[in-house]
């Protein structure tokens, strides 16, 4: 069975920060605090408006992108959005992984050669 290969270019990350209040006219300076009325089913992650995640896809479509990675950070709020160029990989990418991957392998096993001959010299000065 033949391997199948794929490239991920990544593009661009946009980060917006989930503050969907101040969009709507809260002041976190003036205002003391809100309540979110919601329905029962609580979302994990954070609400990006409609007109900004259009604008990023269309930005990331003009640049080539044909997927995005969506990451939402609970620490702090945020969510970044990245623009992908998913796709079949060329036979020059295919050839260039694959010497790169040979490569790397020879030099592990080069650096763990080198580590076991040190290991042998220090045997035999005991």
């Amino acid at each position: 069975m033949a391997i199948q290969y794929f490239t991920k270019k990544i593009l661009e990350t946009k980060q917006f920060y989930v503050e969907p209040e101040s969009d709507l006219g809260y002041d976190w300076d003036s205002d003391d605090r809100y309540q979110v009325i919601q329905e029962l089913n609580y979302l994990e992650g954070g609400v990006i408006s409609i007109e900004n995640m259009r604008k990023a896809l269309d930005e990331f479509e003009k640049q080539g992108a044909n997927y995005v990675n969506v990451d939402f950070h609970c620490d702090h709020n945020e969510v970044e959005v990245t623009g992908i160029i998913y796709s079949r990989s060329t036979d020059d990418e295919i050839t260039s992984f694959i010497k790169s991957e040979e490569e790397k392998k020879e030099n592990a096993k080069a650096e763990h050669i080198a580590k076991l001959e040190a290991e042998i010299e220090r045997i035999k000065n005991l």
